[in-house]
């Protein structure tokens, strides 16, 4: 009984899966046909484990940590009935080997999905979808930001596009700019539902820059693809301590103009955690306090109050779990997940 109690808690340790890079580039394809949200990008990102159902017609993206299968959104496939197969799948594939499973960033339209597994839901933050078919400098509402951008231009400031490849001159100078960013910020890269810098990624991807006269870099972004249709999305949005005020807005709006040119109906610009979060029970604001009070979920605080100046849509996302009592280890099994822990 003693030995069996030690395995039961032992088990999750020693179930971790592997992947093959032909498994990458198997899930690839399944994006590329079945692929519609910004998220999905990530979904085969180096630091996730692929879970394929037999036929390979469908995967499920996670991590895991300790007890935790934390799962990046849906499941990949088809259609519904496609992603419920693997949702049952994924569930058996955790109760015989000692995962908790638990699904980050869920959006509404697929609650219906886990309320059918008996699963139940917390809203996490809300995502910004700017309009780029309305999307104009023009008029008052944008006046600080075009004022920014004014005054900015009138000290030497430009906007500068980098289509791949990137050449290794620009890389350090992004490099030193991201360094410095995280110095700044007293931070380390987190990942999971976000990118990490590295140039073997970001030397294949378009680069958009802030730079003064002598081409030095203060602020920088990267384009990555989203798999939601006529949509747009960034990952990477960093700068440097030293740099002029309204940078980022500067190159936030003339990236939406370089979109718009692009072909681009909308951007994606990422989550504002804890936003969406005011009727919520008592233990769910429990668990708001303590995603507020983790410091890797610090650098989200008042991000929604920046994108609003750009006067986007919001759409609630969700944190999909099974029973209370695990729920308040969810916001440290996050932590562990982004960190790579």
């Amino acid at each position: 009984m003693i030995l069996f109690f030690i395995y039961s808690l032992l088990k999750p340790y020693f179930s971790k899966p592997y992947n093959s890079p032909e498994e990458f580039e198997k899930a690839k394809e399944l994006l590329d046909k079945y692929g519609i949200s910004a998220l999905d990008y990530f979904k085969i990102y180096p630091d996730k484990f692929l879970f394929f159902n037999d036929d390979r017609s469908a995967f499920i993206s996670f991590k895991l940590t300790r007890h935790f299968a934390v799962v990046l959104e849906n499941p990949v496939g088809k259609d519904d009935e496609a992603k419920m197969n693997m949702l049952v799948l994924f569930e058996d594939f955790c109760a015989e080997n000692g995962f908790i499973s638990t699904y980050y960033r869920v959006p509404h339209q697929s609650l219906h999905l886990y309320q059918s597994l008996k699963k139940k839901s917390i809203p996490i933050g809300e995502e910004a979808i700017l309009d780029l078919q309305t999307f104009k400098l023009e008029g008052g509402k944008m006046k600080t930001t075009r004022s920014a951008i004014s005054r900015l231009t009138s000290e030497g400031y430009g906007f500068k596009i980098y289509n791949s490849p990137i050449k290794e001159g620009l890389l350090q100078k992004l490099e030193k700019v991201s360094d410095n960013w995280l110095q700044e910020l007293g931070k380390k890269e987190v990942a999971f539902t976000q990118g990490v810098f590295d140039t073997s990624i970001l030397k294949n991807q378009t680069i958009l820059t802030i730079e003064d006269q002598e081409e030095k870099v203060f602020a920088f972004l990267n384009i990555i693809p989203d798999y939601a249709p006529g949509e747009a999305t960034y990952d990477l949005i960093r700068k440097v301590d030293d740099a002029p005020n309204g940078v980022l807005d500067m190159l936030l709006a003339k990236t939406f103009l370089y979109l718009q040119t692009e072909g681009y109906e909308s951007v994606n610009m990422g989550l504002a955690p804890m936003s969406g979060m005011e009727n919520v029970n008592i233990t769910q604001k429990t668990i708001k306090y303590a995603y507020e009070n983790l410091k890797a979920f610090g650098q989200f605080k008042g991000l929604r109050k920046y994108k609003e100046k750009f006067y986007p849509s919001w759409e609630k996302k969700y944190l999909i779990y099974s029973h209370n009592y695990h729920l308040f280890q969810v916001p440290s099994a996050l932590k562990r997940v982004s960190e790579g822990i």
